[in-house]
Formats: C-alpha cells, structure tokens, sequence
C-alpha cells in the first residue's frame, strides 16, 4: 500500500530529465484510495522533468488507475 509508493517516490526521486518505466507486472489489484498517494508521486517525478510510464497492468489495475 503507501509503503510501497513511498518506496517509489524515494527510487524515483534520483531521477531528473528520464524516461522511466515502471514495471507494474507484480501489481494484481490496486486499492482505489492509494490512486491519489500515486498521482503525488508522479506529479513529483514529472516536475523533475521524468516521464514515467507504467508497464504490464493487470486488467483490473489498469481501470483503477484510469477511474481515478
């Protein structure tokens, strides 16, 4: 849960002008209240000038993510 996208913030703040991928294919489900924790850190990672994009989504964590 946050944890885990606080551990994702930590990894993607090294980064600064990147593509990066995020490999989501360990991800089976998506809580929809973690999606708001997830659109902060993205947030963060584009104003440092990354662009991140997310790879193999299950299905149902695919329609979480694009609802909210």
């Amino acid at each position: 849960g946050f944890a885990q996208i606080a551990r994702l913030h930590q990894d993607l703040s090294a980064f600064r002008c990147d593509d990066i991928t995020v490999d989501m294919s360990r991800v089976q489900w998506f809580d929809a209240h973690l999606s708001v924790a997830l659109a902060v850190v993205l947030r963060h990672s584009v104003n440092n000038g990354n662009r991140v994009v997310f790879a193999n989504c299950a299905d149902p964590v695919r329609v979480i993510l694009r609802k909210n």
